[in-house]
């Protein structure tokens, strides 16, 4: 069962980067409008998983970034003066 056809028209082939998902047989394949190739990903589950993790790493990743941006700056390279132990240590 074919669940995503795919678009070949004349306006998505000459788009670079685009990739376009299908379900097939329990199997996830990738193609390239404009191509004659496609790669199979994976059993749907393991590619619905592997998907979701990447599409959680990136948010992780902008939130990071975004709260690195506006949050307060971080010193690097400096170290807190030693303080001696009560045992006496100098």
């Amino acid at each position: 069962m074919l669940l995503h056809e795919r678009i070949e028209t004349d306006e998505l082939a000459s788009e670079t980067g685009r990739i376009v998902f299908s379900l097939e047989d329990g199997r996830v394949w990738a193609s390239w409008p404009g191509s004659d190739s496609n790669v199979v990903l994976g059993a749907k589950e393991e590619v619905t998983e592997m998907m979701r993790d990447f599409l959680a790493q990136v948010e992780l990743g902008e939130r990071l970034i975004r709260k690195n941006r506006h949050g307060p700056a971080v010193r690097m390279g400096r170290r807190e003066a030693r303080r001696p132990s009560a045992l006496g240590d100098a």
